[in-house]
């Protein structure tokens, strides 16, 4: 977490999957209930619109926890 162009990576691949996420359809979101959709756009709209309050740390775990498969594309 010490390199700052892997975290504006993670800034920058948080706000395609948020953006993304937007654009679902409902009937696919409701298909896919499991997912947090609310909380997955809110995390796009704070990298996108107040990075400054992002805690990269905490991201970061999240990540690893939820997605490993993500936190291996930024080993």
């Amino acid at each position: 977490m010490q390199n700052k162009v892997i975290q504006h990576a993670i800034s920058m691949a948080l706000i395609t999957i948020g953006e993304c996420a937007k654009h679902l359809s409902g009937k696919f979101k409701d298909e896919h209930y499991e997912k947090e959709w609310t909380k997955i756009i809110a995390v796009r709209n704070i990298a996108a619109h107040g990075y400054w309050q992002l805690n990269m740390t905490q991201i970061w775990k999240a990540i690893e926890t939820d997605n490993p498969a993500i936190s291996r594309i930024f080993r």
